[in-house]
């Protein structure tokens, strides 16, 4: 194969091989970081975009709709009420790249807007934080939301 080939993205099952093992993660209730393929979009309520653009997209790009394939992780934490989530997305040849520099640009653009979801209506603000060492690249934010229940980070 020469160089200039172009690589298959990565399927739904080779995905999966690379999700997080219980080991990994300490900070996790046992048993409770399940693995979920993707979903059809049809089974789940379709909610308004957010108020800002940019914060929208980093929803689209964070969700992985454009995805080839797609595998989500849940993370129930032991000394948290809300789970986290890791996303792997495979796309095809280059769109990766372009889906993360558009990440990192729309991230660093959102800051507050307002936006609903399976909470509810809601305000949040994103902030930006120092990438962690990790892969390629990285880009790391958290998301503040005031939501019906409270506060959620």
């Amino acid at each position: 194969m020469s160089a200039t080939a172009r690589a298959q993205p990565l399927s739904e099952a080779e995905l999966r091989a690379l999700t997080f093992r219980e080991a990994d993660l300490p900070e996790a209730r046992p048993g409770s970081i399940p693995v979920q393929d993707r979903s059809d979009p049809a089974d789940h309520p379709s909610f308004k975009p957010a108020s800002d653009p940019d914060c929208q997209t980093v929803h689209d790009i964070r969700y992985a709709t454009t995805a080839s394939a797609v595998v989500k992780q849940v993370i129930n934490w032991k000394n948290g009420i809300y789970p986290g989530g890791v996303t792997l997305a495979s796309y095809d040849d280059g769109e990766a790249e372009r889906l993360f520099a558009e990440l990192k640009r729309a991230a660093g653009s959102c800051h507050t807007y307002q936006g609903d979801g399976w909470t509810g209506a809601h305000t949040s603000t994103m902030k930006t934080q120092k990438a962690p060492e990790a892969g390629d690249e990285a880009v790391q934010f958290r998301e503040y939301s005031t939501v019906e229940l409270g506060e959620r980070d």
